[in-house]
């Protein structure tokens, strides 16, 4: 386990040279089990001294050290012997490399596999430094640096590095590139603000973390985000938070309308329960389905079976059925559209298999599912396999489904802006909601209905919504004034005072942030005839197209804007939903697992924080070839089961082969 504990003797190296030889194995251990330390090849106990404040010689100097080993311990010999002796001695054996000699070593340039030879001097900081940094961005453990493969491999890759640091001093050695990384990033953000977005998680020791990610455009108008903390907190309320930054921001003299526009909910998290309201009149059809898809990936047999019913109605389809996890509808989705797929060979699979009917749900394991999982797991085996009904049904849902499941993506988006594009994916929604309540289709219409409900508890009153929201849609100089005063038209159809009214409170929203900006810089463009905003809304709209990137465009307009570009930067920095936060919970799996949970919370946010800086600072933002977590994500996860599915194919074909020549 990773726990670090403070000791004498662990922050010693492993290994150090002789006289006679530029290495030396491990020294052996004492007659306790412990490691003796190397400094004892290079210093001798003086006899006949006081017992009581025993010290040690340098062999190579006059030098000499008490070496009590409860008060004192090794590390000043140890320091002599790597620094002071190394200066003044020629005797010592660190004295001998020449610093003025180089090694020439090919450096990359850029990601093309270009590069150049460049000259390079051994450095044993620049090695401790880079060993510390794989541990944090390979998540490796501590204890990586004592094992014998590792020193092994670096006596051969690089002989003069013979102090390969202890574990505890590679855990020093992390501290100090998170406090590096730190400064340099308190640094770019003096005189930044800067949007939060917030997620808790419970770790394996039963511990509530919060995730605090900073989303911040710089002056060069690139998008960044950045994890800021990674800390323990009582509860799991957002609210929390919230009153705390508002009780200590709220009269600080930059804080723009006294925060009225502080809090922003998840809009990921309000559809994932507008759909989930829709499908639950619909549990039972989607059960069924889900029953079938456990049994044949239950055994390797049942999988074997379903791959000759894929080839008997010969399915073309590559990609594998995948299982759901019903709290996340967006994974029911992609159950219910690859099951469909193969809907001819589960129904073959009935035929062929005389227990199917019989045995779904049996297989399942409680224990490693939720209340709602295994409720649903039983009600299957009682309903049992999906019939014609069951199978149009989850047709319908998932054409149905698909603009949710889209729209979700793009919600999603953590190296994109997304806040100008909320009010556009909200009037899709709505329409989309309303047109299927008119559905003559009695499940379609239930469901749309149902998720109406939902919808209009959340977003049906835009009054209660935050008004950056809208502001963003304003902002974005393909659309302003016009889209918004369509798009409210449509959604208020029944009542043209409500759109009207909330128009102009859109358009005041951004014309007193204005006038905030203004006079928070004691700016004397209030004298203008006419402000920046009325001059950029009176503007044409620009045309929209694929290749448009609103960033870019306001990096080359933020001249003719000067106030109105800094609004700009800080309302497109606002994320809709909180998927950057969310994100680093599967990094923190991998750091604090069951088998390395000794691991202090200082510790875990050391390294959750340091990794996100190292990686972030290693690869430039590109907004438009770069994709967001979730959109990766769902790509890996149909490469997966693509591969999986292949791979079940070609193995039954071996297998029927097998047997034929058999």
């Amino acid at each position: 386990m990773d726990q670090i504990q403070d000791s004498t003797t662990d922050d010693v190296e492993s290994s150090m040279p002789t006289q006679s030889s530029t290495t030396l194995p491990p020294p052996a251990p004492n007659v306790s089990g412990r490691h003796r330390s190397m400094v004892w090849d290079h210093f001798t106990r003086i006899p006949n001294g006081d017992p009581s404040k025993p010290r040690a010689k340098c062999n190579y100097c006059t030098a000499s050290y008490a070496c009590d080993t409860k008060t004192n311990g090794t590390k000043s010999m140890k320091y002599h012997i790597e620094k002071q002796c190394k200066k003044c001695c020629k005797k010592c054996p660190f004295n001998r490399t020449d610093k003025s000699q180089t090694t020439l070593a090919w450096k990359a340039v850029g990601g093309s596999g270009s590069g150049e030879l460049v000259s390079i001097a051994f450095s044993v900081d620049a090695c401790r430094q880079s060993l510390a940094e794989m541990i944090i961005l390979d998540e490796l453990p501590f204890r990586f640096v004592e094992g014998e493969g590792f020193k092994k491999f670096m006596l051969t890759v690089c002989p003069k590095w013979v102090t390969i640091p202890s574990r505890v001093t590679v855990a020093k050695d992390c501290f100090s590139v998170y406090t590096r990384e730190k400064n340099k990033l308190r640094s770019a953000l003096q005189g930044q603000r800067i949007s939060l977005t917030t997620d808790t998680w419970t770790s394996v020791q039963n511990l509530n973390y919060m995730c605090l990610t900073e989303h911040f455009i710089d002056d060069d108008w690139n998008l960044h985000k950045r994890i800021l903390s990674f800390c323990l907190v009582e509860n799991h309320k957002g609210d929390t938070l919230v009153s705390y930054l508002k009780k200590k921001t709220k009269y600080r003299k930059d804080t723009i309308l006294e925060h009225e526009f502080l809090h922003v909910r998840c809009c990921a998290h309000i559809l994932n329960l507008i759909v989930r309201e829709g499908l639950r009149e619909f549990d039972e059809s989607i059960a069924k389905v889900r029953g079938v898809v456990k049994y044949v990936k239950s055994s390797p047999q049942r999988w074997s079976m379903f791959g000759k019913c894929i080839q008997l109605e010969e399915i073309m389809c590559k990609s594998g059925i995948c299982l759901d996890v019903p709290t996340r509808w967006n994974s029911t989705y992609l159950m219910l559209e690859r099951a469909i797929k193969f809907r001819r060979a589960f129904e073959q699979l009935e035929e062929e298999d005389s227990a199917f009917l019989t045995s779904i749900g049996d297989d399942d394991d409680d224990d490693e599912e939720d209340v709602e999982q295994v409720v649903n797991r039983r009600t299957s085996k009682k309903l049992g396999s999906p019939n014609n009904i069951d199978w149009e049904k989850a047709r319908l849902f998932v054409k149905f489904l698909k603009l949710f499941h889209d729209v979700t993506l793009r919600f999603s988006g953590g190296l994109y802006a997304t806040c100008n594009s909320f009010f556009l994916e909200l009037a899709t929604i709505s329409g989309a909601i309303d047109m299927e309540c008119q559905n003559q289709n009695l499940v379609v219409g239930l469901m749309a209905t149902n998720m109406k409900k939902k919808f209009n508890k959340y977003w049906g009153n835009l009054d209660n919504m935050n008004m950056l929201l809208f502001v963003g849609i304003l902002l974005d100089p393909r659309y302003k004034m016009r889209y918004l005063d369509f798009e409210l038209e449509v959604m208020y159809a029944h009542d043209p005072t409500k759109a009207v009214d909330l128009s102009c409170s859109v358009k005041n929203t951004l014309t007193r942030m204005y006038e905030a900006y203004i006079a928070n810089e004691d700016s004397e463009d209030s004298l203008e005839s006419k402000s920046e905003v009325d001059r950029y809304l009176d503007e044409k709209c620009e045309t929209d197209s694929a290749s448009f990137d609103i960033l870019v465009w306001w990096k080359v307009n933020s001249f003719r804007y000067r106030v109105l570009s800094k609004i700009a930067r800080d309302v497109l920095a606002i994320p809709v939903s909180t998927v950057a936060s969310e994100s680093c919970f599967s990094t923190v799996g991998h750091v604090l697992d069951p088998f390395r949970s000794s691991l202090s919370p200082m510790m875990v946010e050391d390294l959750i924080c340091t990794q996100n800086w190292l990686r972030s600072s290693s690869t430039s933002i590109n907004l438009r070839t770069i994709m967001d977590d979730v959109e990766d994500f769902e790509r890996q996860l149909d490469m997966a089961l693509a591969q999986e599915g292949e791979n079940s194919m070609e193995a039954s074909n071996t297998m029927s082969t097998s047997n034929a020549n058999s």
